[in-house]
């Protein structure tokens, strides 16, 4: 199948990659404070061995965002944590959107992370920094909804609720014997049980507020002096909350969890959703850090454009359909159709399998190559564009690649992907003879 994509003037594509080099340059800057910033970063630990990440922002000057990360391990926790740290994020956010008033704020719970982010006009920050970390460290817990917000929870994707109902019932089936199952419930609703103030603050300083398990992200356009006194009031503020603790573990030292294991060829019937039907697909993927990853993202908009022009504009066998990615540091591919308007959802999968078959040549590729890689480096500029989502990026990175700064290299690798790589990962990667199969109806 021939892909058209809309071109794009070389004028706009080089701009955008000299803004993004300019912000993720190797340099370094001291002020008369002397504390350093390489490649825009200031990295420092408390005392008791908190990761405190400072980066300076070229694009937003206006805000600064601060973030304060909870690093879990699954493989220790019970469905009851998951259900406890969820709701002590409840009462952070509600203390924050109390006390604060932030411009942006949101709680939001991952595979691997939880994180709570609030970001604020950048000549409030310190006393921004201040209410915050006092609602970081001290959330009211007495002050309860009798229903409580959903909080953002990360997961699980953003989708309507019929739709959020039938991927919840693969997950569960996709989980199962696995460390991510603790994440998943039978209803496909969040619970939302009534734990009491004294329980949630039991569990929040006993299991969440560890010094290993934490990490403040700061992100702003602050120069060394501004750097070095955010690091001594986290520091003074932290003290007064948190005990002492003998571990430096980093949070890059967390253990990575094995995705779980794919049985391909098998189709599964999977009844207890409602109307409308879906058809789900998943498959092992390059884990974020391995030489594959890019070149199979590549692939993956090479096909995601094929099953949109086939599927949902052509045959209109589809509301949309699409591949993305499921978990955390155990990462999976899941492909997915929503809304089958065919009778048997078996003719939706054979559509799908024929856009699988005739994924491009090399030649093909290459001829619409740059089309996407100016796609993907658009993505990768507009990440950094405000505090808040470059703050998000740095502790993905982190968390993933092991690295805060990794990320700051992707826009190098990708104009380094050639057509080759992307066509091997496509016969590595996306064979619809490797992948489960799961029919909602």
């Amino acid at each position: 199948m021939k892909l058209i994509k809309k071109k794009t003037g070389d004028l706009v594509f080089s701009f955008c990659i000299l803004l993004f080099l300019c912000a993720c340059s190797t340099s370094k800057y001291v002020d008369s404070s002397g504390v350093v910033f390489t490649n825009g970063f200031y990295t420092t630990r408390t005392s008791q061995g908190i990761p405190i990440i400072i980066k300076q922002s070229v694009h937003d000057v206006t805000n600064a965002t601060i973030a304060l990360v909870f690093f879990h391990n699954v493989q220790d926790m019970s469905k009851k944590d998951v259900m406890l740290e969820r709701e002590c994020f409840r009462s952070i956010e509600k203390s924050l959107r109390t006390k604060v008033q932030p411009t942006r704020l949101y709680c939001k719970f991952n595979y691997d992370y939880s994180v709570c982010l609030l970001t604020a006009p950048v000549e409030n920050t310190y006393d921004t920094l201040f209410d915050t970390a006092s609602c970081f460290l001290q959330p009211d817990f007495s002050v309860r909804d009798e229903r409580p917000e959903k909080m953002n929870d990360s997961s699980l994707p953003h989708l309507p609720p019929p739709e959020l109902a039938a991927l919840n019932v693969v997950l569960q089936e996709v989980y199962q014997s696995h460390p991510y199952s603790v994440l998943q419930n039978e209803e496909g609703k969040e619970l939302a049980p009534d734990f009491v103030g004294d329980e949630l603050y039991a569990y929040y300083m006993q299991s969440l507020l560890h010094a290993q398990n934490m990490a403040f992200v700061l992100c702003g356009d602050f120069t060394g002096v501004q750097a070095a006194r955010l690091v001594m009031e986290i520091e003074r503020m932290c003290k007064t909350v948190l005990l002492e603790h003998d571990s430096m573990q980093s949070w890059q030292d967390k253990p990575t969890i094995t995705p779980p294991a794919i049985i391909p060829g098998d189709t599964i019937i999977v009844p207890g959703a409602n109307k409308p039907r879906y058809v789900y697909a998943t498959f092992t993927v390059p884990q974020y850090d391995d030489e594959d990853y890019i070149p199979f993202a590549f692939a993956t908009m090479y096909l995601n454009d094929m099953l949109q022009v086939t599927l949902v504009e052509r045959n209109m066998t589809a509301q949309s359909a699409g591949i993305g990615l499921i978990g955390g540091t155990g990462v999976t591919g899941i492909l997915s159709v929503n809304n089958c308007t065919e009778k048997r959802l078996d003719d939706c999968k054979e559509q799908i399998e024929a856009c699988i078959r005739d994924f491009p040549s090399e030649s093909e590729i290459d001829e619409l190559l740059v089309e996407y890689k100016r796609d993907y480096i658009r993505k990768l500029v507009r990440s950094t564009e405000k505090t808040d989502s470059e703050c998000l990026k740095i502790i993905e990175s982190a968390c993933y690649l092991k690295s805060e700064q990794a990320y700051t290299a992707r826009i190098e690798k990708v104009s380094q992907i050639t057509a080759a790589q992307i066509k091997k990962a496509a016969i590595t990667y996306l064979t619809s003879e490797k992948m489960h199969w799961y029919m909602v109806e």
